[in-house]
């Protein structure tokens, strides 16, 4: 029993540690995020029970997540948001809007390493939007 506690313990420690970048827009103004040149994917929580998530589709992909969020089923996301994701891999709202706010992330982001005495372990990059008074 000691013995699974200590693993749990050491995949949150590994595995909860995270940078989370609050970013504050104007509504109407346009939003650039950026995790990295081969991300083609980006998710985002706007509540606690359901992740939204688009992508950079190829030519040929066609489909509601190439053209805006979509939820776990498919479908777009409503409220509807203007977003997409460029060639470079930044996920662009423009322009944002309040029903925007929310956290932001790419499941494709390159971690970066947290290092420790006792462990060296994977971080993540994680935005929250929120609106600029």
């Amino acid at each position: 029993m000691l013995r699974i506690r200590g693993l749990l313990l050491f995949h949150f420690i590994c595995y909860g540690i995270a940078l989370q970048i609050i970013y504050k827009a104007r509504v109407g103004e346009r939003v650039v995020l950026d995790h990295g040149p081969r991300v083609r994917t980006w998710k985002r929580m706007r509540s606690v029970v359901m992740e939204e998530m688009i992508k950079r589709c190829s030519r040929y992909e066609r489909g509601a997540i190439c053209h805006g969020f979509v939820d776990e089923d498919g479908l777009p996301a409503i409220p509807a948001t203007t977003a997409y994701v460029d060639r470079n891999g930044y996920l662009i709202i423009d322009p944002f809007v309040a029903t925007d706010v929310g956290m932001y992330w790419s499941p494709e982001q390159i971690p970066w390493m947290v290092r420790n005495v006792y462990y060296k372990a994977p971080s993540w990059t994680y935005y929250t939007l929120e609106v600029k008074e």
